[in-house]
C-alpha cells in the first residue's frame, strides 16, 4: 500500500502546484511613483523579442503590442499601482518600469506574503563621456551579392547616462557570404558587419541573396540603413531583382533608367492576399507584376548595374556616397 499511497500524494502535491493562484498588490517605482509598472509572467518579452532563432524574421515592436495585450503574458498596474492578476504556482513574476531595476520574484514565494508591495529601485547612471573624433570621414563602401549565415540581436544593454539622453535603434550582428563582390573587396569569403533597425528585425535578413551597401567607419563595418535589394537569379546567368516603386517614386526625373522585362530562373511571388486593393496598385502595378490568385508575380526589374545606379542617385546621393 505503501507506493500506491506515495504516488497519489505526488499527484495531489504536484496538481496542486500547477494550479493557478490569485496574486494581488501594489507595484511602484520610487521616482514619484507616477510611472506605471508593467508585469510579465515569467520572461515572455525577451523570449519572444530578442531570443529568435535566425531563421525566424518577427516584427519585434508587433510582437511586444500582442504580447502585453494578452492578460495570460502581461499586466500593467494601475495609476495607483495596484494589480491583480492570476498565474500558476510555477510562474515567475518580473516587474519592469523604464529605467528601473527589474525585480523578479516566484509566485510560490509571493503567496506567503501577508501583503504584497513591490518597489523599483532606480537604475545607477553613468556620465557620458563623448567618444574622441574619428578622422576617418571618408570611410570604405563594399556593395557585393551576399548569402545570410545569421542575423542575430544584439542583447548588449546601453548605458544609462545620467547627462545625456541617447537614443538607439536596436542592433544586429549579421554575417554574410560573399557570394559576388560588386565594389571593394572585404578581404574574405565572409563579412560580419552592425545593423540598425527603428521598426524590428532588418527586412533584408528575410531573403536568401541581398544586394547590401556596407561601409568601414572608426566603429566597423555599418550596414547602410534600410538600404538593399532582394535579388533572384536571371535564365540567362544573371543577377537582377523585381520592380520597387519604393526606389522609382525618389528617382530623378534625368534617369534613363527604367525597368525592363526580366525573366527570372524561377518565378519570384509576392503574397498580396491580405492587402487593399489600393496598396497594391500602387507598389504592385502593372504591367511590372500580374496579379494572380492573391499573389503579385514580378515580370520587370533592373539587373545590378541599375541597381546600384538607383540607389546612388537617390539615398547614396543625399549621404554624399559614392558605391560605383
Amino acid at each position: 500500500m505503501r507506493l500506491p499511497l506515495l504516488s497519489l500524494l505526488f499527484l495531489c502535491w504536484s496538481q496542486g502546484w500547477g494550479q493557478n493562484v490569485l496574486i494581488k498588490g501594489i507595484a511602484r517605482d520610487t521616482s514619484r511613483e507616477q510611472s506605471r509598472v508593467i508585469i510579465y509572467v515569467n520572461d515572455t518579452l525577451l523570449r519572444h523579442t530578442a531570443r529568435w532563432p535566425s531563421d525566424e524574421f518577427p516584427d519585434s515592436l508587433e510582437t511586444r503590442q500582442r504580447i502585453r495585450s494578452d492578460k495570460n503574458l502581461c499586466h500593467s498596474t494601475t495609476r495607483n499601482g495596484r494589480f491583480r492578476m492570476r498565474v500558476r504556482l510555477t510562474d515567475s513574476l518580473y516587474f519592469k518600469s523604464y529605467r528601473f531595476v527589474t525585480q523578479v520574484h516566484a509566485v510560490s514565494d509571493l503567496v506567503k506574503r501577508r501583503r504584497i508591495r513591490i518597489r523599483l529601485a532606480p537604475e545607477v547612471c553613468v556620465p557620458y563621456v563623448p567618444p574622441a573624433p574619428c578622422p576617418d570621414t571618408v570611410g570604405q563602401h563594399y556593395a557585393f551579392i551576399g548569402r545570410k549565415v545569421s542575423v542575430r540581436r544584439n542583447l548588449q544593454k546601453q548605458p544609462y547616462y545620467c547627462n545625456v539622453l541617447l537614443l538607439r535603434d536596436p542592433q544586429f550582428e549579421a554575417e554574410y557570404e560573399l557570394v559576388e563582390r560588386l565594389y571593394g573587396n572585404p578581404g574574405s569569403d565572409t563579412i560580419r558587419f552592425t545593423a540598425f533597425d527603428h521598426y524590428g528585425f532588418p527586412k533584408f535578413a528575410e531573403y536568401r541573396h541581398v544586394l547590401l551597401f556596407v561601409s568601414r567607419y572608426c566603429s566597423g563595418l555599418i550596414h547602410q540603413k534600410y538600404q538593399f535589394f532582394d535579388v533572384y537569379r536571371t535564365t540567362d546567368g544573371r543577377w537582377a531583382a523585381p520592380y520597387s516603386s519604393y526606389d522609382y517614386e525618389r528617382r530623378d526625373n534625368d534617369s534613363s533608367i527604367r525597368p525592363v522585362p526580366i525573366s527570372f530562373a524561377e518565378p519570384v511571388v509576392v503574397d498580396v492576399s491580405g492587402g487593399d486593393s489600393a496598396t497594391i496598385a500602387k507598389e504592385y502595378p502593372a504591367p511590372y507584376y500580374r496579379i494572380e490568385n492573391g499573389k503579385a508575380i514580378a515580370l520587370y526589374g533592373n539587373y545590378i548595374p541599375e541597381l546600384i545606379e538607383i540607389k546612388q542617385r537617390t539615398v547614396f546621393n543625399n549621404r554624399r556616397i559614392r558605391f560605383r
